[in-house]
This record gives C-alpha cells, structure tokens and sequence, in this order.
C-alpha cells in the first residue's frame, strides 16, 4: 500500500491554493483609463473640499477663542479697576472720618480765657499759637460750609478771613500738612 503524500501546511486538510489572476493586457482599453482618472480627479476634488473645510472650521474656531480671551481680558482688566478705585473709596472714607474726628474735637474745644498776667511781648511760640487758631478757624469754616451742603450744588464758598500784613495765603493742602505735623510736635523739643 502506498500512502499518499499531504501537505503538512494544515493538519488534516490539503494544501489550499490561490487561484491565478489573470493578468492585465499589456496594452491597457483606453476608455478604462479616461474613466479611472476621471474618477481619480472626483476623489482628489472632494478630498482638497474636506480639507479646506476642516481648515476653515479650525481658523472660525481659533477667532471665537480669540474673540473669548479677549472679553475675558476686558472682564479681569475691569474688576481690577473696580477692585483697586473701591480700595481708594474705602481710604478716601477712612481720611474723611478721621478729619471729620479731629475737627470735631477741635471744635468742641473752647478757646482759651484771656489771660489775667499783664501782656508779655510776643514770642515765637506764641505766634505759631496764634497762627493754628487762625488755621483751625479758616478749617472749621471751610468743613462747616461743605458739610452743610449736601449735595454738589455749586454754592458760592464762604469768604475766608483776610490775612493780616506778611501772612501769605495757604491751600488746604497746606493746612493739612500743618494739622497733621502738629501731632508729631505735640512734645517739647529738649535742649
């Protein structure tokens, strides 16, 4: 008996094999191949249309983040302002009721009683003394008439008291400053 040889590829089933294709003429129909490029030429169209969209899709998107951040920018810029003219309001309230205080209490101080000794000649600090009541008076009016006023209706200011020969005009600014150091000079300086 004589066995007969199989293919050791597959256990148990033969060798399988691919069919022959037949190849393609040498000379090929020239009707398939206009038909193949036209083809061709379709799909390249579409694929670059696709391509521009997708681009243009991707660009829409890129101008609306832009156009996002820079709300989002104008939004941050403007509660910084907000935060930062708040914080001023808060130290402008802050000064004013500090002011407000220290005129207060200016105000309810009684001016001295004339003296009973004989008139000294004047000396320098009794000038300065004189010069912050004149100082304090001219601050009292002026907070007298703007508090008095309460809205910023422009009402003539009240006349502010002549200045006697040599005394130069003062700002407000000016007897602040001179309001404010008077509390660092309240001690006698020691010799």
């Amino acid at each position: 008996m004589t066995k007969k040889k199989t293919s050791v590829l597959s256990e148990g089933a033969p060798a399988a094999r691919k069919p022959e294709q037949p190849k393609p003429p040498a000379t090929p129909n020239p009707e398939a191949q206009d038909r193949r490029r036209e083809r061709n030429r379709i799909a390249a169209r579409k694929c670059r249309q696709r391509r521009q969209e997708y681009i243009d899709a991707l660009e829409q998107h890129i101008r609306d983040l832009t156009a996002k951040l820079e709300l989002y920018q104008c939004l941050h810029n403007a509660s910084e302002d907000m935060t930062i003219i708040t914080h001023n309001g808060l130290a402008c309230k802050w000064e004013n009721s500090r002011l407000s205080a220290t005129i207060a209490m200016l105000s309810s101080i009684e001016p001295p009683a004339a003296p009973l000794q004989a008139p000294q000649p004047a000396s320098e600090e009794f000038k300065c003394e004189e010069e912050e009541q004149l100082l304090l008076l001219r601050l009292h009016q002026q907070f007298s008439s703007s508090s008095s006023s309460s809205s910023e209706d422009e009402e003539p200011r009240p006349q502010q008291p002549s200045l006697e020969d040599g005394e130069q005009e003062r700002s407000w600014e000016d007897e602040f400053w001179i309001l404010n150091s008077e509390d660092e000079y309240d001690a006698p300086a020691s010799e």
